[in-house]
């Protein structure tokens, strides 16, 4: 269990987002109490085809076969023959889930607040992330915007100090949020890093963009709808 006591959820609550932002150590002992729930709940069956990452640390993709008749409606059963769940990785993964989500403390941190979106940046992801700003407040988006950097070495100042600035939007360096050696222990990377992103955000309510995604109407009204 991911067991805090009355003094630490005091300590937690006391953090303020920029603290949070800048690297503090009660938040960062939050986020390391859940990153040692998910370690100690790793599966025990993984599937070997999918743990292979390419170049850009995307997952390998299993067999994909193309229809060319619109109207043919597929089964479940035509459909489970192009990917196969062995029952060993279905049942681990349904008690190693069970485990963390039974887990998880009753707290959400006062440090998250507010709406905005958040984006992952890094490498080539960070000019993807300026152009993805770009077609938001073209569109009409007025909501902060920070592009969650996965280490320091991501950080650029000309992008993080003078460019997003300028469009209502900053670098969050995932470091700082919860310390190079929880991540090194972690060893996120690829895709995963999006889930990352949603902790690392300091919005209370976020909208998770691709970097490569750009809008083409203003979304806000999604931040309101029912």
């Amino acid at each position: 269990l991911c067991d805090f006591g009355e003094a630490e959820i005091r300590a937690i609550h006391n953090v303020s987002t920029e603290r949070f932002l800048s690297g503090d150590p009660h938040a960062q002992g939050f986020f390391g109490k859940l990153f040692d729930l998910v370690l100690r709940n790793e599966m025990s069956h993984p599937l070997k085809r999918r743990q292979g990452l390419d170049g850009n640390g995307k997952p390998h993709i299993d067999n994909v076969h193309f229809k060319s008749d619109p109207d043919e409606i597929l089964s479940e059963e035509q459909l489970l023959r192009f990917f196969d769940f062995p029952p060993e990785f279905v049942d681990d993964l349904t008690v190693k889930h069970a485990n963390v989500l039974n887990s998880l403390p009753d707290y959400v941190p006062s440090f998250y607040a507010g709406d905005g979106y958040a984006i992952v940046g890094g490498g080539h992801y960070s000019w993807y992330s300026l152009l993805a700003v770009k077609c938001l407040r073209i569109a009409g988006a007025v909501l902060p915007v920070e592009v969650i950097l996965p280490t320091h070495d991501d950080y650029e100042p000309l992008l993080c100090e003078t460019m997003l600035p300028l469009m209502n939007a900053r670098c969050v360096d995932a470091e700082n949020i919860f310390g190079k050696h929880r991540l090194d222990q972690m060893k996120i990377s690829g895709y995963q890093l999006k889930s990352l992103a949603l902790l690392a955000s300091s919005f209370r309510n976020v909208f998770l963009m691709d970097s490569d995604s750009y809008v083409v109407t203003n979304p806000e009204p999604l931040f309101k709808s029912e």
